[in-house]
């Protein structure tokens, strides 16, 4: 075990969440979330252990310290939740880590990543078990237990406006560090921000395209940046387009805009064309019934029209341009390195064939696609079962009672976050694993959409008559 500049950072929060629980607490788990270049320690023979899996675990310490009880944990992986889906799924994955590499052993080969010289190359080596089939599957472990600890606790509590607070907080530390990292590079200090860089993961902080310093921000390299800019992305741009919305959802939308087109990250680029366009396109029928959105929508459609019109212009005028966006968009498939995650992916669905669908095992598999990597790793049963849990997960609804409601928006909020990170993830995820923000996301929209259910079937077994905390007992309780 080795400890690190950022350990004592790590300890700070750990203990911070233990004191205020997992719900008032939430705020400096999100606050991991923007670290995602920074561990709380070196483990031998596991690699890094990241801020936010460690804080992972002290979520689940201040949930069995208090009342929460077993009983509503297992009510969130029972048959029919979305949790149950994921339970099974992590079952099946954890057999196929553990048995299908030796069961299967030579019957395909397998990208790794091997030293070779100064650099790391991918090589093809045939199927064997590996300490990343161990090291993988207890990652989505951890990852995954965020969902069913935060959808059992907001869905028990509700606390919207902790909800709302974390977000706010994680954005802001993502601004900040995000800036940082490019104005540390212009004065001069390119290192500045090496202290929190202690993962063992390969740092790609210093890349330059034509002259251009990539943002990274708090994270070890360009994709995993926009990875997570996408999912706050997303929930700004949900958060801001309810009829309540403040004018600090208006700032944290433009800002996370702008940081997702100053990362210089194609698959960012694309994400963030394809998310918004399918936003849009589901959503206007609210231009019927609300202002707001009829205004959107009208200024959209003249300002669309005249934005893409002045980008070709200077597209054609403009040489740097036309080689920045050749670089970015239009020539990296047929680059080095889009040739290279190509190979992945086709290595991948030839792993899924070879072994007769049921995939390598969790932590075989490397490739440049979410919906590739799975599919080779954990096979055809795996996929569906990950699927299923995905889909339920994100189409959960409220009672139609409670579709305008505060709490409403902002669990829609957070599930088209994770359904833009879900996006992206089917672009650049090498592994299965979508990762804590994702889960984190939506186990909070799960919860607090589990809350208002429970509010609405209490409010059914009660006089009408009753006051207010008669009718909705769980608003007597103290959040955690």
């Amino acid at each position: 075990m080795q400890f690190l500049t950022t350990t004592p950072l790590a300890f700070l929060l750990f203990f911070m969440i233990l004191a205020l629980g997992p719900v008032r607490g939430l705020w400096p788990f999100f606050l991991t979330m923007p670290l995602g270049a920074s561990a709380a320690m070196n483990l031998s023979g596991l690699g890094s252990l990241s801020l936010t899996d460690f804080c992972v675990v002290a979520l689940w310490m201040s949930i069995l310290w208090r009342p929460v009880g077993f009983s509503h944990i297992i009510w969130t992986l029972k048959p029919g939740e979305p949790g149950f889906a994921l339970l099974m799924m992590i079952l099946f994955g954890t057999i196929s880590a553990i048995f299908l590499p030796r069961v299967l052993s030579g019957s395909t080969e397998v990208y790794i990543l091997a030293k070779r010289g100064e650099g790391i190359a991918s090589v093809l080596i045939p199927l064997q078990p590996v300490g990343a089939n161990i090291s993988q599957i207890a990652r989505l472990i951890i990852a995954a237990s965020s969902f069913v600890l935060l959808a059992t606790v907001f869905r028990k509590f509700g606390g919207t406006n902790y909800v709302v607070r974390a977000m706010i907080l994680a954005s802001s530390l993502h601004i900040f560090l995000s800036l940082l990292d490019v104005a540390s590079h212009t004065l001069g200090f390119p290192q500045l921000l090496s202290f929190i860089r202690t993962s063992s993961a390969m740092m790609l902080d210093n890349q330059m395209m034509l002259g251009i310093k990539r943002m990274t921000g708090g994270f070890p390299e360009p994709s995993s940046f926009s990875y997570y800019t996408i999912g706050l992305y997303a929930f700004w741009l949900r958060y801001w387009f309810q009829p309540q919305s403040s004018r600090l959802a208006g700032f944290m939308l433009v800002a996370m805009g702008l940081l997702l087109i100053r990362s210089t990250s194609t698959a960012a680029y694309v994400c963030m064309g394809v998310f918004t366009i399918l936003f849009f396109t589901f959503h206007v029928a609210k231009i019927a019934r609300d202002r707001k959105a009829a205004i959107v929508y009208l200024v959209a459609g003249f300002v669309a029209p005249a934005v893409l019109g002045a980008f070709t212009v200077a597209y054609s005028f403009i040489p740097e341009l036309q080689s920045l966006l050749d670089q970015i968009l239009f020539s990296k498939a047929s680059s080095h390195s889009g040739v290279q995650r190509m190979m992945w992916n086709e290595q991948a669905l030839v792993n899924f064939y070879e072994t007769y669908g049921l995939g390598t095992g969790i932590g075989s598999v490397r490739g440049s696609s979410w919906l590739t990597s799975t599919l080779g790793s954990m096979g055809i049963i795996g996929f569906g079962l990950y699927m299923w849990f995905i889909g339920s997960a994100l189409t959960m609804r409220p009672p139609l009672e409670h579709r305008q409601s505060q709490t409403s928006h902002i669990a829609a909020a957070l599930q088209c976050g994770a359904a833009a990170v879900f996006v992206q993830s089917l672009i650049t995820k090498p592994y299965p694993n979508l990762e804590v923000p994702f889960f984190a996301m939506a186990g909070v929209a799960v919860g607090l959409l589990g809350y208002q259910a429970r509010a609405r079937v209490t409010a059914r077994k009660v006089q009408p008559s009753g006051s207010e905390t008669e009718r909705y007992p769980e608003t007597r309780a103290s959040p955690l």
